[in-house]
């Protein structure tokens, strides 16, 4: 367990460090770009969703699950040139498009720029994914430090030229170029020597890209039906600026919550695949993934409490009419919480390599969240958000039913039963805001819910510290 949590340690350290910055950025943006403005910049983050998808054709998925020292470089060159050629693709297209007058220049341009910062992107998830496959993560952390301070730099030095959203998206096109540059660097000088570089052949390109297509097309339609589900809210708002803007600002704060989320999985993600391909025992399985499952729910249930509580604090920072945002907050960081849960009780398809068995989840998922908002979230942020997480949870129990069927069984009513509590307790705070009221609610089911795993933690804490002492 030392080791374990050492290891997310590392994993964590460096993107929470690029968080605090981009929570200091925040603040800093919103004196200087209007909430309307803002509204047009989350647009931007849509657009990029769809792009990084297009670029990689969902390969990256293959890069992480066959990873080894014998084929990496030669599958990265492989990957890159694919990466390359659909950005291209895409480019032609956008510039067509913009010829035939269906897009003005600044709609070109700011395709353009998210089309490239989609591109640098992914380029360096591939090399993160390197980092994770061979449990590096300091090397995955000083990576995703120096690409956040060059967006802070960037971001706040083209925001105080220009003083407008296009100097977000030209500073954030900036850092990313830098950092991909240094992270290369980094791998060729840390990683490239560990790993063997096979002479690249016409033969070996070809079976690469065949390989990696043939695993990720099964995996393109619940990719982006889950983009989709994803940026549902954020197009639904999409003819009201101002609402827009509150629901990016909310959008952008929550991902404090997916940063631990994301490190936890980015640990977890390739445990389970070794734990599953390693033919271990049903009983060992189980108790692993409950084990990590309950470490899992203690720690983001620390930060989702932890931010009501300091909700009012980071209210204070914030431009006036950028703090309609933090009431929001609580709601839409549950969306992240709960989609951690399916890397437990719901991964049965990706590790039986039946991933065409999670569209059906998504589909019915999906056509909830679009009929919740269609009926009842028509400029209404509160059903918007909502019903993302009403559509997740729906997701969670059919991929946990089909996970069952296909992999040990995992029981997921804990997981219900604590993801319907706080929902009626951000939902509580979002409609009364009454935060002395909230906190207390919020305190008291975290020490119920939680309180054997803390009694669990508290004794092995205890025994270490003892054997330290010996």
């Amino acid at each position: 367990m030392k080791n374990d949590l050492k290891q997310m340690g590392l994993f964590t350290i460096g993107p929470f460090l690029s968080k605090i910055l981009s929570f200091v950025l925040l603040p800093v943006v919103s004196y200087f770009v209007s909430l309307s403005d803002y509204g047009q910049y989350t647009l931007f983050t849509v657009l990029l969703l769809y792009f990084q998808s297009f670029i990689t054709l969902a390969t990256e998925q293959y890069y992480l699950r066959v990873y080894s020292s014998e084929n990496a470089i030669n599958m990265r060159k492989v990957l890159f040139i694919l990466f390359m050629l659909t950005t291209s693709i895409l480019l032609v297209i956008i510039f067509i498009l913009y010829m035939i007058g269906i897009f003005k220049f600044s709609q070109f341009m700011l395709f353009v720029i998210a089309l490239l910062v989609s591109y640098f992107t992914m380029i360096q998830d591939i090399y993160g994914r390197t980092f994770r496959s061979r449990n590096m993560g300091k090397y995955y952390s000083l990576s995703t430090i120096i690409v956040q301070v060059a967006n802070f730099i960037f971001c706040i030095l083209f925001v105080l030229l220009l003083k407008n959203v296009l100097g977000l998206m030209l500073g954030q096109l900036i850092s990313m170029i830098i950092g991909t540059i240094i992270i290369r660097l980094i791998v060729k000088k840390r990683i490239s020597i560990l790993e063997i570089d096979h002479k690249l052949h016409l033969i070996d390109i070809k079976r690469i890209l065949t390989n990696a297509i043939l695993y990720s097309l099964p995996l393109l339609p619940s990719i982006f039906l889950w983009i989709l589900q994803t940026s549902i809210g954020r197009i639904s708002l999409a003819g009201d600026s101002l609402l827009l803007g509150i629901y990016g600002v909310g959008f952008k704060l929550s991902s404090i919550t997916n940063l631990f989320v994301t490190s936890f999985i980015i640990f977890w993600e390739p445990k389970i695949f070794h734990l599953f391909d390693s033919k271990s025992s049903d009983v060992e399985y189980i108790n692993l993934v409950k084990k990590y499952r309950n470490l899992y729910s203690l720690l983001i249930e620390t930060i989702i409490v932890g931010l009501i509580i300091f909700n009012p604090i980071i209210m204070t920072f914030m431009e006036k009419s950028y703090r309609a945002a933090m009431y929001i907050l609580p709601i839409m960081v549950l969306s992240n919480y709960i989609n951690g849960y399916n890397y437990f009780e719901g991964f049965g398809p990706q590790l039986t390599e039946k991933t065409h068995k999670t569209i059906l989840p998504l589909v019915i998922s999906l056509l909830v969240n679009i009929l919740l908002i269609f009926f009842f979230g028509k400029n209404n942020i509160f059903i918007v958000a909502l019903s993302a997480n009403i559509g997740l949870l729906i997701q969670l129990i059919l991929d946990a039913n089909i996970s069952n069927k296909i992999t040990p069984k995992i029981n997921y009513f804990d997981s219900v039963i604590r993801i319907t509590l706080y929902s009626f307790i951000t939902a509580f705070f979002y409609l009364s805001h009454n935060y002395v009221y909230t906190v207390i609610l919020a305190v008291m089911v975290f020490i119920i819910v939680n309180f054997k795993i803390i009694m669990e933690y508290g004794k092995n804490i205890i025994k270490y510290m003892a054997d330290c002492k010996k």
